[in-house]
């Protein structure tokens, strides 16, 4: 796993499943011992408040800054609603549980008007990054040669916008209507990034990864250009700078961008979304158009209550796409469906492995 993330080919092909969506037990062990790689990540330094997890590593102090939580039940569903209270004003958001081990939904994001980019820039200011180097080291100790650890970090501005903070129908608004007001808020965010870099990077993680979950839908061609692509090439310039890779997670429609994606410097597009299940582009035709970067597939989660004959044929079919040549990895990155994933599993190892 880690050869293929360094642009290296190893002898076999590796199978990568993000630990969360792995269930422990006996299955899961015979599927360890077969050669499944475990795919975990934890994050470099901690993130601009408010994060999108409220886990140990995430969550970051925010000076002059009070942060409330309030429980409540509806229709049989806790409902979080995360508050923060600044000198400015405040700005708070609703989440309840999703699909999904440890999933959340956002039901209201923290930005609702005009007057919230301003508050949201104070926190922003005001965020308190430090690092998580102890804890890189003690999670690389505990996973050994079982897997790989991914250093996560922060969303990019733009798509910590539109994902966290705002919400992608009120977002794409914004930035065409009140673009001042979103453009000062991604200032604020590319300047603390950018300061934590030196923080993040002196870890003893090997891999950088970036989980933007780009889609060019929802991040057009001109958007990708103007605030995605200069801040991937600073990213990937200090990266390489400190001898670490750097993956990124596009799992969405990425045609689009397809020559944008080449010049940001990412060595690794990591869990692209194959037409199977609803991406825009085959293996072949994203490692053509992404020349020197690596391309790991995602297992397309829709085919999981297929019959076996047709699963095997589609691993077959992509086997024979990713050939010996380039480095390649299958990763599973996403819920399987509910109650498959001991009937699939290892259907995939018995193919790949």
């Amino acid at each position: 796993m880690l050869a293929v993330y360094e642009h290296k080919i190893p002898d076999r092909f590796p199978v990568g499943i993000y630990g969360r969506y792995l269930p422990r037990g006996e299955i899961e062990r015979k599927l360890r011992d077969k050669g499944l790689g475990i795919i975990t990540y934890h994050p470099l330094v901690t993130f601009l408040g408010p994060p999108w997890h409220d886990l140990p590593g995430y969550i970051s102090d925010v000076r002059n800054t009070s942060v409330r939580e309030d429980r409540y039940f509806e229709s049989g569903r806790m409902v979080r609603r995360i508050t923060y209270e600044t000198p400015v004003g405040s700005v708070w958001s609703e989440k309840e549980p999703s699909v999904g081990d440890g999933s959340e939904h956002t039901r209201s994001y923290f930005i609702k008007s005009v007057e919230d980019y301003k508050i949201m820039t104070y926190i922003v200011e005001h965020t308190v990054i430090s690092s998580n180097e102890r804890a890189i080291s003690l999670r690389l100790a505990e996973l050994g040669e079982d897997g790989v650890l991914l250093g996560r970090l922060d969303r990019s501005p733009y798509q910590k916008l539109l994902l966290e903070f705002v919400g992608g129908e009120r977002f794409l608004v914004d930035i065409f209507e009140e673009t001042e007001a979103v453009e000062e808020l991604m200032d604020a965010m590319y300047l603390r990034l950018e300061e934590s870099y030196e923080q993040a990077l002196s870890t003893e993680a090997l891999l950088v990864w970036q989980p933007d979950n780009v889609t060019s839908d929802m991040t057009p061609p001109r958007y990708f250009e103007k605030y995605l692509l200069p801040y991937y090439k600073k990213l990937s310039a200090a990266v390489h700078a400190s001898g670490k890779k750097l993956a990124a997670h596009f799992d969405g429609k990425v045609k689009a961008i397809s020559d944008l994606i080449p010049r940001s410097g990412v060595d690794v597009l990591d869990s692209l979304s194959l037409p199977e299940i609803g991406g825009d582009m085959t293996l072949t035709e994203a490692r053509r158009a992404f020349s020197g970067v690596s391309v790991f597939p995602n297992f397309p989660a829709n085919l999981s209550p297929a019959d076996e004959k047709d699963i095997r044929a589609f691993l077959r079919v992509l086997k024979a796409e990713a050939g010996t040549d380039e480095p390649f990895m299958l990763q599973i990155s996403e819920d399987l469906q509910e109650g498959s994933w001991a009937r699939v599993l290892p259907i995939i190892a018995d193919e790949m492995l």
